[in-house]
């Protein structure tokens, strides 16, 4: 079913590119599913105008960004993949030996890979660390790319050089997943989770008539709704974890 489909294929890589172009945010999400015997993974790609899914055997940081580049792969090590490899605390030892090289660019994987042996490279943990950094940078030259937000459910492997939106159902989650000991924690539970999903749907109602005002309103109610003083250790637990990652959660505020 998917050989002998050259030019289906060429069309698939071009809604992508076509997809990027006309976007200001990607929705990305990963499944999986055994094939053969062995783990394969879906990448999804999208939002409301376009959807682009890729099939491979790793759902992994590296997969994701050789799929944003599409058909124009490259790595490219400069400052901004010096910096990423800091980021991440790579091995200072080869931090050092990539500054050295100066600005490099490698179309290929291949030649990438060839080059990393050269350098004897040999840890698949760094050869990793320095992959996701020359990615990064090459994604950080493509200007169709440059402004991008990723929204999605939080796993890391999405958490790369744009800035990242949370998805609020993915999030509540927890909220969901409590098991309350009485009737207190099963009210302070059951309130809790209606106020989460007022808060939803006024920022719903923000996105269609966005003001300075209401944005400064759905801050402070999200703030006051999250720090609300409970006698449940569980559920104060998922209120700190959800102020941890308020920033990604409410980024919809800047960009209705």
């Amino acid at each position: 079913m998917t050989k002998g489909h050259g030019t289906f294929h060429q069309e698939k890589e071009e809604i992508l590119e076509a997809g990027h172009a006309c976007s200001d945010y990607l929705q990305v999400d990963d499944t999986g599913a055994r094939h053969q015997g062995k783990n394969g993974y879906c990448l999804f790609v999208g939002n409301p105008y376009f959807s682009y899914f890729l099939s491979s055997g790793s759902k992994s940081r590296i997969n994701f960004l050789s799929c944003l580049q599409g058909q124009q792969s490259f790595y490219l090590l400069n400052e901004v993949a010096i910096d990423s490899m800091k980021q991440v605390k790579m091995s200072e030892k080869w931090i050092a030996g990539f500054s050295a090289c100066g600005e490099k660019a490698f179309s290929s994987k291949e030649e990438w890979e060839s080059f990393l042996t050269e350098l004897e490279c040999a840890s698949p943990e760094q050869r990793r660390l320095a992959t996701e950094g020359v990615l990064k940078a090459a994604l950080k030259k493509n200007n169709s790319l440059e402004n991008m937000i990723i929204h999605s459910d939080g796993a890391r492997q999405f958490d790369t050089v744009f800035e990242h939106a949370l998805c609020w159902y993915h999030a509540g989650r927890p909220l969901d997943k409590l098991i309350p000991a009485n009737d207190l924690e099963r009210a302070a539970r059951d309130w809790m989770q209606d106020q989460y999903w007022r808060l939803y749907d006024d920022i719903e109602a923000y996105q269609k008539s966005p003001t300075k005002a209401e944005k400064q309103r759905l801050y402070q109610d999200f703030d006051h709704w999250v720090q609300t003083q409970v006698d449940y250790p569980a559920l104060r637990k998922v209120l700190s974890q959800l102020m941890v990652v308020r920033e990604e959660l409410l980024l919809v505020l800047e960009y209705p």
